[in-house]
């Protein structure tokens, strides 16, 4: 599959999970415009708090991608989730108490890692050392999300986007 068939969700009250379904169709690389693809990683257990950070990220004007949104019943999740992490430009990943414990956490960050492109932990009541994939990349405290790691998204969005 190719990359132009990852295109997340732009509100997280209207999700397009299949388009043959519902009657519409993906847009062509050609006819694509420009996104800002940010991948979130979370815990199912940091749904909420993930979906928060996700309305933040698109107030900036970038696209999210995250399982809850883009996976349907049925769906090959392995699959999804490569395809996710090779078409985005950068991740997020929310490092809670849960994401500590969560398989799937920890696989993301090591795909995302070894694809060497930007993560950005954003820490729930946890340090970043707690997350030994992550140890030597500086994260950002939950609390100062609008103060340190959006004006930075919304910088690397434009640069993409419009320049």
């Amino acid at each position: 599959m190719h990359k132009a068939a990852i295109e997340p969700s732009r509100s997280r009250n209207v999700v397009e999970r299949n388009p043959r379904k519902a009657g519409g169709s993906r847009r062509s690389k050609s006819t694509a415009s420009v996104r800002y693809l940010v991948f979130i990683s979370h815990s199912s257990r940091d749904v909420w708090v993930a979906n928060a950070i996700a309305e933040r990220i698109r107030e900036q004007g970038g696209d999210v991608w995250m399982d809850v949104h883009e996976i349907a019943g049925g769906d090959p999740i392995y699959t999804k989730v490569l395809e996710a992490l090779d078409a985005c430009d950068e991740a997020i990943v929310l490092l809670s108490p849960f994401s500590l414990n969560s398989k799937w956490v920890i696989f993301e960050m090591g795909v995302i890692c070894g694809q060497r492109k930007l993560v950005t932990p954003v820490l729930d009541h946890i340090e970043p050392a707690e997350m030994p994939i992550l140890v030597g990349i500086r994260g950002i405290d939950l609390n100062q999300l609008d103060q340190e790691l959006l004006p930075e998204l919304a910088r690397r969005i434009d640069e993409k986007t419009r320049g």
